[in-house]
């Protein structure tokens, strides 16, 4: 609700006869005494967003002479931001280091004021609007590994907010855990004699994205190289000699 205030000076007025419109004088409406003025009270929330409405007075004195204010056009904006989406991170997106956030806001009346991104309701920041979209930056090693929340804030012109839906993303800027590897042994001399040997290793723990596949690397006499997707490997037909090997973890961050 908005109130319409304005004086009027005659010193024959009709005080009976003192009125005040909100649509271009197609209307009028009875008014009251509010100290030195004459007030109205508009319900704006009754007339369409968006419309302008043209805001005028008049005056009738005893003479049934009668005098119109110059016309006010206002436009009327009771709603909040038709919407406001995360555009970055996209879902469940694995990310590290320092990012750029990005939303999308739209306010067809009073326009968008500001942006402010979130990342689990504690941490957020500031869009600055580039390019039609609003971006911030986010240093994600200021942040645990793991799963997390990234939600934006509009706030159009008059104060009115709308808030987006949760996009979920997944910081990860450690590497997993190192795996201990072992070597099927029966004997416990460090010999194999037919020629067929099965390292294993122990699951490594990744906070961040999870482990995606292990790399194990077995040099001398000749090389292997491969991806494994589990924590053994057996490799057969081996020639005589003495081998080295190596396994990492890779998570799904690289």
């Amino acid at each position: 609700t908005v109130t319409i205030k304005f004086s009027v000076s005659d010193d024959n007025i009709d005080t009976n006869n003192i009125k005040v419109s909100t649509d271009n004088g197609q209307t009028w409406h009875d008014v009251y005494v509010c100290g030195e003025y004459y007030c109205y009270d508009w319900d704006t929330t009754q007339e369409t967003d968006g419309l302008a409405y043209g805001i005028i007075a008049k005056a009738t004195d005893l003479a049934g002479n009668t005098g119109y204010s110059e016309m006010v056009i206002v436009i009327v904006d009771n709603e909040a931001p038709e919407g406001v989406y995360v555009l970055s991170p996209v879902s469940n997106e694995i990310v590290q280091g320092t990012i750029t956030l990005k939303a999308l806001s739209t306010d067809y009346v009073s326009g968008v004021q500001n942006v402010r991104i979130y990342v689990d309701n504690n941490t957020y920041c500031d869009a600055v609007l580039v390019g039609g979209t609003w971006q911030c930056s986010l240093d994600t090693t200021t942040l645990p590994d793991g799963q997390h929340q990234a939600y934006a804030v509009a706030t159009d012109n008059l104060g009115h907010q709308t808030t987006s839906a949760s996009m979920p993303f997944i910081i990860d800027n450690n590497p997993p855990e190192r795996p201990e590897l072992y070597v099927n042994d029966p004997d416990g001399d460090g010999y194999d004699t037919d020629g067929t040997v099965t390292w294993y290793w122990t699951e490594s723990d990744d906070a961040g994205s999870g482990v995606d596949y292990y790399w194990i690397n077995i040099s001398s006499p000749g090389l292997i190289n491969t991806k494994v997707f589990g924590t053994t490997f057996t490799y057969s037909d081996l020639v005589d000699g003495v081998y080295h090997a190596m396994v990492k973890a890779v998570d799904r961050a690289g």
